[in-house]
């Protein structure tokens, strides 16, 4: 995904950046933290942007499907991330397996 030239990535960093802004830990609970966690990724994605929240958010006025772009690509990108780190919950303790090739 592209946005504002920039090929976005899924990072710590973006973690950490969303975590500086909001004081909280992403978890799409709402539309605040998704469009604050795009904002983050982008950030990240490129450090020497140099963008203002509000100029993101024109932005996203202008071009909602960004934003649908976006929630699609967190959501192939957790998914593609899982499937790496399978896990099997057993009872109450879950158990980390690792997949032989």
């Amino acid at each position: 995904m592209n946005v504002f030239d920039t090929d976005l990535k899924q990072t710590f960093r973006a973690h950490i950046i969303f975590e500086q802004i909001t004081g909280e830990t992403f978890t799409a609970k709402n539309l605040t933290q998704v469009i604050t966690f795009f904002y983050a990724t982008v950030m990240a994605s490129n450090p020497t942007l140099d963008l203002e929240f509000d100029t993101f958010l024109t932005y996203l006025d202008e071009h909602p499907e960004s934003l649908t772009e976006f929630v699609n690509w967190v959501v192939e990108t957790d998914r593609r991330n899982a499937d790496l780190n399978p896990t099997e919950t057993k009872g109450n303790t879950e158990e980390t397996t690792v997949k032989k090739k």
